[in-house]
């Protein structure tokens, strides 16, 4: 039976994305299995909002009503719970990027076979 590849979707701007990428390098490593990373652009505020924050990270300008506030920061409070565990630390942004440029470039690279492998510090 032939070796199958497993596709992993990915955002640079992803928390999530973040946390899991040394368990795929481990899975990928003790298996031997194959993993595609493939880009996707999460559009974060159509789905909670968007919201901006000074320096003293008081919000200057939001778009989120009170369900998506609480939605936000349970993703945060559940990334930080698995980051405290790996002794790694989960910060929020001040704002929320457009990672499409950079999932294009992902892509662009990955079909000339020039992907650099991501790093621990950062996806």
């Amino acid at each position: 039976m032939g070796k199958s590849t497993i596709r992993v979707y990915s955002d640079y701007k992803s928390p999530y994305a973040y946390l899991v990428k040394d368990m795929v390098y481990e899975i990928e490593q003790e298996t031997g299995a194959t993993f595609d990373w493939l880009p996707y652009t999460l559009d974060i505020p159509s789905y909670l909002g968007d919201a901006k924050v000074d320096e003293d990270g008081n919000v200057i300008a939001e778009s989120r009503n009170a369900h998506q506030w609480r939605r936000v920061k349970y993703s945060y409070m559940d990334c930080r719970r698995e980051a405290n565990r790996r002794g790694l630390t989960i910060r929020g942004p001040k704002k929320i990027f457009d990672s499409s440029l950079a999932n294009i470039r992902h892509a662009l690279c990955q079909t000339s076979r020039r992907l650099p492998r991501l790093s621990r510090q950062g996806l």
